[in-house]
């Protein structure tokens, strides 16, 4: 049994390698982005859970620290 396979030209593969490697790079751009983000939320998590552990929260259910 034989198998016939279509390739497209070679001036098209290349084409289409180098929008998948554009497109690949901006995708890895996008999540080094995201994890930055999330690393920066992460941050702002345990410094605000911190204060409220270590001065607590109002009958109000308010913080007591800041204004």
């Amino acid at each position: 049994m034989t198998t016939k396979v279509a390739f497209p030209p070679k001036k098209e593969q290349t084409a289409i390698a180098n929008y998948l490697d554009k497109a690949c790079a901006q995708i890895d751009g996008i999540i080094r982005i995201k994890e930055e983000q999330l690393n920066v939320l992460n941050d702002y998590f345990i410094s605000y859970r911190h204060k409220i552990i270590t001065q607590g929260i109002n009958k109000k259910g308010n913080e007591r620290f800041g204004s």
